[in-house]
C-alpha cells in the first residue's frame, strides 16, 4: 500500500460541508387556476418565493483544516441569463402567460434555455452549468381563490390585503424552516415583490415581524424589508441592481407558470425535435417547461433522499382552511414504489 497516497487522500477527505446564505426572496403570484380539491373543481390562486443568495459561504471541514469560499449566486445567475438573452437577441420581458403562437421561434429557445438554467440553479450539487451550486430555493403554495375574510378587520379592500399578508407569512415561514437546516443556514435580507397587490404596499411587520417559531438556523433581521418592484427590466438602467432584480422576478414568473402547468395542466412533453420556424400546432409551453417536469419527476422518485440533487431545493403545496387554521398538502408527493420479487 502506498502510505503517502493514503495519507494524502485522508488529508483531503471532506468530513462535513456547511453553508450560510444571505438571500433575497423574489415573490410573484398567479390567479384563477382551474384546480381540484377533494375531487371538486375550484378556483385557486398561488404564491411563489424564489430565494436567490446574494452571498453564500461554503465551509468544508477536512481532518486537519477548514476551508471557506464565498460566492455570489445572484450575480452568477444573472450573468447566465444575460448570456442566453444575448445569444437569441431577447430584449423583451419573460412572461409565461404571454407565450403564444403556433410556430417554434428563437425566443422560445431562449425561454426553454432560461427555464433549464433555473433548474440548474436549484441543484445542490455542481453541474455542467455552474462549477459550484448556487443553492437557490423555490416554494410554491396554492390556496382557494374564495377568500376567508371574516377574520380580518377594516373595509373590504383592507381585509383582502390582510388575508394576502397572512398567506405570504405562512409561505415564508415554511420556506425558511423546511428548505434549510442546521448544515445550511439562511438569513433573509429582503423580499422583492412584483408590483403592488392592492391599495397599499405589503406591511413589513405583518409579513416579516409576525413570523414566529423560526428554527435556529433561519434568521429575519429587524432591518429586512419588502420592496415592491416592476418586472419590466427596460424601466431601469442596464445591469443596475434594479435591472437585475427585475430580471430575476421574471425567472420567478416563469417558474410559477411551469410548476402550475405541471400540477394543474398538460405537462406531457411533445416528442419532437425542435426546429426554429418549422414546428407548429403543438403545446409550446409544455416543451419550454420540460426541464421542470424532469426535476419534479426526479423529486417524486428520490425525495427525501439526500442523494437527490434537488434535496430541499423546492416545495409545492396547497393550503386549505381548516377550523381556525390551515392544512397543507404536498402536491409533489414521493411515488410509492412497488416491491420487486
Amino acid at each position: 500500500m502506498n502510505i503517502h497516497r493514503l495519507g494524502k487522500s485522508l488529508y483531503h477527505k471532506i468530513i462535513s460541508v456547511q453553508t450560510f446564505s444571505e438571500v433575497i426572496a423574489y415573490h410573484d403570484e398567479t390567479k384563477n387556476i382551474e384546480g381540484k380539491i377533494n375531487g371538486e373543481k375550484t378556483k385557486l390562486n398561488g404564491h411563489i418565493l424564489l430565494l436567490v443568495p446574494k452571498k453564500t459561504t461554503i465551509e468544508r471541514k477536512y481532518p486537519l483544516f477548514t476551508s471557506k469560499k464565498n460566492t455570489n449566486p445572484r450575480k452568477l445567475l444573472y450573468d447566465k441569463v444575460k448570456e442566453i438573452k444575448d445569444k437569441y437577441n431577447y430584449e423583451g420581458k419573460l412572461h409565461f402567460s404571454k407565450i403564444s403562437g403556433k410556430r417554434w421561434g428563437k425566443y422560445n429557445c431562449a425561454e426553454k434555455d432560461i427555464v433549464e438554467l433555473c433548474v440548474y440553479a436549484l441543484r445542490n450539487k455542481k453541474s455542467e452549468m455552474f462549477k459550484l451550486p448556487l443553492f437557490c430555493k423555490v416554494n410554491v403554495m396554492y390556496y382557494p381563490a374564495s377568500k376567508q375574510l371574516h377574520k380580518y378587520g377594516g373595509n373590504h379592500r383592507e381585509k383582502k390585503i390582510r388575508y394576502y399578508e397572512t398567506l405570504m407569512r405562512i409561505l415564508l415561514k415554511n420556506t425558511l424552516n423546511f428548505l434549510y437546516d442546521k448544515n445550511n443556514k439562511v438569513k433573509l435580507v429582503k423580499i422583492i415583490s412584483d408590483g403592488k397587490p392592492f391599495h397599499r404596499k405589503l406591511n413589513d411587520n405583518r409579513v416579516l415581524g409576525s413570523v414566529n417559531d423560526l428554527r435556529n438556523y433561519a434568521e429575519i433581521p429587524y432591518e429586512t424589508t419588502i420592496k415592491h418592484h416592476s418586472k419590466d427590466h427596460n424601466k431601469f438602467e442596464k445591469d443596475s441592481e434594479e435591472f437585475i432584480d427585475a430580471c430575476i422576478l421574471q425567472l420567478a414568473d416563469m417558474l410559477l407558470g411551469c410548476i402550475t402547468l405541471y400540477c394543474f395542466g398538460n405537462s406531457e412533453i411533445p416528442p419532437l425535435e425542435l426546429q426554429i420556424g418549422r414546428n407548429k400546432n403543438f403545446d409550446k409551453k409544455s416543451k419550454i417547461c420540460s426541464s421542470i417536469k424532469e426535476m419534479l419527476d426526479e423529486r417524486k422518485r428520490r425525495y427525501p433522499s439526500e442523494e437527490c440533487c434537488y434535496y430541499k431545493s423546492s416545495a409545492v403545496s396547497i393550503a386549505l382552511p381548516k377550523n381556525n387554521g390551515w392544512e397543507f398538502k404536498d402536491l409533489i408527493p414521493r411515488e410509492k414504489l412497488s416491491k420487486i420479487f
